[in-house]
């Protein structure tokens, strides 16, 4: 779903385009199983198409961590580094900004409810 798409003007370039969305998805795991990956930034590269190369500081997520992957593309690996904002356990929301190659950013905000359970929905925003 396409939630907003707008040019921006800014002093350094003379355009940033902007792209909002908001997919959802229901995951056939338990909320409780799909927050232990997402909270633990050494699994990230077993759902993502990138290969982990480093945490800092080592451990669960927390704001201020730096989590640093390689992407495979077109025969090369290309560094991507996510940034953690904020993590909320009790709601089971986590922020982050991926930086990637040519200066695009992503900032996400994944949240996890509970459908069933065996299931849960899985918010990017």
């Amino acid at each position: 779903m396409l939630d907003s798409l707008s040019w921006v003007r800014t002093p350094t370039r003379s355009f940033e385009m902007t792209l909002s969305t908001c997919p959802t998805m229901i995951a056939r795991a338990r909320a409780e199983r799909v927050w232990s990956q997402l909270q633990d930034p050494r699994t990230y590269d077993r759902w993502m198409d990138a290969h982990l190369v480093s945490v800092t500081p080592s451990g669960p997520a927390e704001p201020g961590q730096c989590i640093l992957l390689r992407a495979p593309t077109w025969g090369r690996f290309f560094a991507v580094r996510i940034t953690v904002h904020s993590v909320d356990a009790a709601n089971r929301v986590l922020t982050l900004t991926g930086r990637f190659p040519f200066g695009l950013q992503l900032h996400s905000r994944i949240a996890v409810k509970v459908v069933d359970d065996r299931s849960s929905r899985v918010e990017f925003g």
